[in-house]
C-alpha cells in the first residue's frame, strides 16, 4: 500500500480511440487501500443494492469486551469467525422461533475491529430484513410498530452464550492460546469474568429499504479504517486525522506519531482470505431463490 501508484509498482500504457498514448503507474490493489478502494466499493455497493430486498430493514450491531483484544491481535482469523458463528447461531435460532418470527430473514454482516481512533474494537454490523419466509418460502412481513420484534436482552444473553461456548471450544482445543505464563486456574478465571460482563447489542432502525446501512458498509468493506478524506495532516513524524463522532457530536482531529498510526492501521488488515462480510439466511449465495410475496422495487 505505501508504494501504491508510484514507480516502483510498474506502469502500464493505455491507448485511446483518437491514437494517444498515455503512460501512468500501477495500483496495489490492496482491499484497504484508500487509493484503490473507490471504484471496488462502488462496484460492491452496486451488486448488493441489486440483491436487497425492497423491505424494510434493521440495523444491529454486536460488540464484544474489549478484555478480548488480546486475542483479537494474535488469532485475528480464528476470532472472527468464532465472531460470525456466534452471530449467525443467535439471529438463526431466535428468528425460527414462532414467538419472534417462525422462519429465515436475510442478514449481511460486516466485522469492524477499530474504533473512531483506529483503536481495537471489534463489533459486528448487521443489515437484517424486517421479516422472513416461512418454510413455504412464502414471504412474512412484521407489524409490531417501531420497536425491534427480539426483545434486546434476550439477543444479548443469548449472543454472549454462544460466543464464549466457541471461545471455550477453541481455547481447549489449542487453536487460541493464552498468553504466555498463563496458569490453568487464571485461563479459567478469565473466561468466566469475561462471561460475566455485558455482550452488548445495539439496535437501529427500522429503515425503509436499508441502502444507507449498505453505503456504510462499502466504505469500509475496501479502503480500510482512515479513508483519505479524513486525513488532515501528514508529515515525516506525525499524522492527523478526523474522528468521526457519534451523531449530535462536534467532530475533532486526532495526532498521532508516525509508528503508532502505521501499528493502529496495519492492526485492522485482515488475515489472507478471511472474508470480513458475510451473507446469511435470505441473502446467503446458497438461498433458494423461491421465496413468494416479496414487495417488488
Amino acid at each position: 500500500m505505501a508504494k501504491c501508484r508510484t514507480l516502483p509498482m510498474g506502469t502500464h500504457k493505455v491507448v485511446c480511440e483518437c491514437g494517444r498514448v498515455l503512460e501512468d503507474v500501477n495500483s496495489c490493489r490492496h482491499r484497504f487501500c484508500p487509493l484503490c478502494s473507490v471504484r471496488r466499493a462502488n462496484m460492491w455497493l452496486a451488486k448488493w443494492k441489486a440483491r436487497l430486498f425492497a423491505v424494510e430493514h434493521w440495523h444491529l450491531v454486536f460488540t464484544l469486551p474489549h478484555d478480548l483484544n488480546f486475542f483479537f491481535q494474535r488469532y485475528a482469523a480464528q476470532m472472527g469467525d468464532i465472531f460470525f458463528a456466534a452471530v449467525s447461531e443467535t439471529l438463526t435460532k431466535l428468528l425460527a422461533d414462532p414467538q419472534w418470527l417462525g422462519g429465515r430473514a436475510g442478514a449481511l454482516a460486516m466485522l469492524q475491529t477499530w474504533d473512531n481512533q483506529n483503536k481495537q474494537h471489534p463489533h459486528m454490523h448487521i443489515l437484517l430484513t424486517s421479516g422472513g419466509a416461512d418454510s413455504s418460502g412464502a414471504w412474512m412481513g412484521l407489524k409490531r410498530g417501531p420497536k425491534f420484534f427480539i426483545p434486546h436482552l434476550v439477543i444479548s444473553r443469548m449472543f454472549r452464550g454462544n460466543f464464549m461456548r466457541l471461545l471455550r471450544q477453541a481455547e481447549y482445543s489449542g487453536a487460541i492460546k493464552a498468553p504466555a505464563g498463563w496458569s490453568f486456574k487464571r485461563r479459567m478465571k478469565f473466561l468466566k469474568d469475561v462471561s460475566e460482563k455485558a455482550f452488548v447489542v445495539e439496535i437501529c432502525g427500522p429503515y425503509p429499504h436499508g441502502e444507507g446501512v449498505l453505503k456504510y458498509f462499502a466504505g469500509h468493506v475496501c479502503g480500510g479504517p482512515i479513508p483519505n478524506s479524513r486525513v488532515v495532516a501528514v508529515s515525516p513524524t506525525h499524522v492527523t486525522f478526523r474522528m468521526k463522532p457519534r451523531p449530535g457530536l462536534t467532530e475533532l482531529e486526532n495526532t498521532l506519531d508516525m509508528q503508532t498510526f502505521l501499528t493502529r492501521l496495519l492492526t485492522h488488515i485482515p488475515p489472507p482470505g478471511f472474508h470480513i462480510v458475510r451473507a446469511y439466511g435470505l441473502y446467503s449465495p446458497s438461498a433458494k431463490k423461491n421465496v413468494t410475496g416479496i414487495p417488488e422495487r
